[in-house]
């Protein structure tokens, strides 16, 4: 080591409150991380956020195993079924048999507006817990994932990168429903986390439609390039 090397080594002198101010940073993290799935804002009970001129109408509803549905939004009406006081769709996820299971839901939309629009989806869901013995209302977020399959003819899944479901085409004003959920990937689902919790959950979705004019994505969406023209 050189001399300079030494003398600079010698200058050094560690500042106790760094030191502090570095283990609270730590500990920040570690509590931040491990409690992060008991944390989030509340559902969002807006189901259309269109950011032009359009119109567009939503069914939502619950497939049954004879082919029934029992329709909680219908022509963009709220049916008064399956459904919380914020306006969230109520989901049972213990089961199966139940007509508002998780894997039953399906959703559908078609665009009425003036002109043509590039249209996106997004399926919230959040997870209440009341611990036994309490009143008080935890969120639960990020622990349990709902795998919905989608319609991949019409829609390119960008799930994973900024939670939308993003329509290929450009939908007219003349179109008709387009599927946008179409099932679920029940070997992917494992509530087993949910179920061991000492208290009640409680399982809530909202299905968000977002348009824009098709010429205009870059500035209202903030992207440079469509997700269905991105090849992995």
């Amino acid at each position: 080591m050189s001399k300079k090397a030494v003398k600079n080594n010698k200058k050094f002198k560690l500042n106790p409150f760094a030191v502090v101010a570095l283990v609270i940073c730590a500990l920040a993290v570690i509590y931040t991380a491990t409690t992060a799935w008991l944390t989030g804002e509340p559902l969002n009970p807006i189901r259309f956020t269109t950011l032009e001129d359009f119109d567009y109408k939503m069914n939502v509803y619950f497939l049954q195993d004879d082919g029934t549905k029992i329709y909680v939004i219908q022509d963009s009406e709220d049916k008064g079924v399956y459904t919380s006081l914020s306006g969230a769709i109520e989901l049972n996820y213990s089961d199966s048999a139940a007509p508002n299971y998780v894997s039953r839901l399906r959703a559908e939309i078609k665009q009425l507006g003036n002109g043509v629009a590039f249209s996106r989806v997004r399926v919230s869901h959040e997870w209440l817990y009341i611990p036994s013995g309490s009143t008080e209302e935890t969120r639960l977020q990020g622990d349990v994932n709902l795998p919905y399959t989608i319609n991949n003819d019409e829609f390119a899944d960008s799930r994973m990168t900024d939670g939308y479901l993003y329509h290929k085409g450009i939908l007219d004003e003349g179109d008709g429903y387009i599927e946008v959920i179409n099932g679920f990937d029940v070997a992917n689902f494992d509530a087993s986390a949910i179920t061991a919790l000492s208290g009640s959950v409680e399982l809530s979705v909202n299905v968000t439609v977002d348009a824009v004019q098709f010429n205009r994505y870059q500035q209202f969406w903030g992207m440079t390039s469509r997700p269905w023209d991105i090849t992995t």
